[in-house]
């Protein structure tokens, strides 16, 4: 479970499987469908780390014990409905070349998630999961997605500044949308 990896998650990475700025030109994110996604996801990558992490943690740990109340106060924000979600990732399913691509259900991204974040992990990013759960339960969540949503801006800037770098091209557009 790279920090990383689980940050860009939120930006749809687990949503798609695909690099952020790929398709930018043909297909963005509004902010409301941003916030969507990430609304969907807290809870989904709380419990995913509960799963992980469980065998890492002692019982009493505050992710095992906080996190499922914590993913349940993101559940209650009101979580899109699947009709909403799948309208989402349909957006990212197309890849160059290919007019239909198959997406993945709800449960089997889900299910990947869980299992791409069990891969290789570590006690120590256990502990780490952990103390970003105690800091998560801290505050109120809307304020937790707003924090996460403006990490994800960022993040996909620094990406596509890093690429345009590397490959000395021009900027790729920003995955959302203006």
């Amino acid at each position: 479970m790279h920090l990383r990896k689980l940050g860009t998650g939120f930006a749809f990475v687990a949503l798609v499987g695909q690099p952020l700025a790929a398709s930018a030109q043909e297909t963005c994110i509004t902010k409301v469908e941003a916030r969507m996604g990430i609304t969907y996801l807290a809870p989904v990558l709380i419990d995913a780390a509960i799963r992980v992490c469980t065998p890492h943690l002692p019982r009493e740990s505050g992710l095992l014990t906080l996190g499922p109340p914590l993913a349940d106060s993101y559940r209650s924000l009101g979580s899109p409905s699947d009709g909403e979600m799948r309208s989402l990732l349909n957006k990212f399913s197309k890849t160059e070349g290919s007019e239909e691509a198959e997406t993945p259900t709800l449960e089997e991204m889900k299910d990947g998630l869980v299992e791409e974040m069990a891969k290789d992990v570590q006690a120590e990013e256990c502990a780490i999961a952990e103390k970003f759960a105690l800091d998560m339960a801290a505050l109120p969540p809307v304020n937790v997605l707003g924090l996460i949503e403006n990490f994800i801006y960022i993040m996909e800037l620094d990406e596509r500044k890093q690429s345009a770098k590397s490959s000395r091209t021009p900027i790729k557009p920003s995955i959302f949308c203006s």
